[in-house]
């Protein structure tokens, strides 16, 4: 099983849009400014250790000093190949400076071909000032694949890069798509 995980450098001001509530210009003039305190910042993905149980590591940097109301929340689409065990997050959860909802249960017995795919959502733990630095690690874990009876040995798993969602007090939702 080979996992291809594009490594990922992104200027976040690049594809946005602001969702923004209340009066019109200011509020606009708000997201517009918070666009230009982002646009410097960045987000890396990458893919660490061998075989069926991996991490992904995902680390958004922001350069801008002024992110005291300024809320983060990454989303992850995994594909049907892989999984993250449950258990094993709620043993590294205290830990962790972060914290994980899923979409749906986990199995961890199913097959690849059995599966779907389900959807993570990853914010910071502590309710005070946004970091400079969020960096999560998630572990995640291969799942086992039908048997190929055409000669192929090895199947590729393609795993998205996260979506970046930004929330400060005027600006309801900043969303970038990496």
């Amino acid at each position: 099983m080979y996992f291809k995980l594009f490594y990922v450098v992104s200027a976040l001001s690049l594809f946005s849009k602001c969702l923004c509530l209340g009066e019109k210009d200011e509020i606009q003039n708000h997201c517009d400014l918070l666009r230009q305190w982002l646009a410097p910042s960045s987000v890396r993905v990458e893919l660490n250790k061998k075989g069926f149980h991996r991490e992904v590591t995902t680390t958004v940097e922001f350069r801008s000093k002024e992110l005291s109301s300024v809320k983060v929340l990454l989303i992850h689409r995994w594909p049907r190949d892989v999984y993250v065990d449950p258990y094993q997050l709620a043993s590294l959860s205290d830990q962790n400076d972060w914290k994980m909802l899923l979409d749906s249960a986990i199995d961890l017995e199913v097959p690849a071909h059995k599966a779907s795919g389900f959807v993570t959502y990853v914010y910071p733990f502590s309710t005070g000032p946004t970091s400079k630095l969020f960096k999560v690690t998630i572990p995640i874990h291969g799942r086992y694949h039908k048997p190929s009876f055409d000669g192929k040995m090895f199947k590729s798993v393609d795993i998205e890069v996260p979506e970046l969602l930004l929330r400060s007090e005027k600006c309801k939702w900043i969303h970038f798509i990496l």
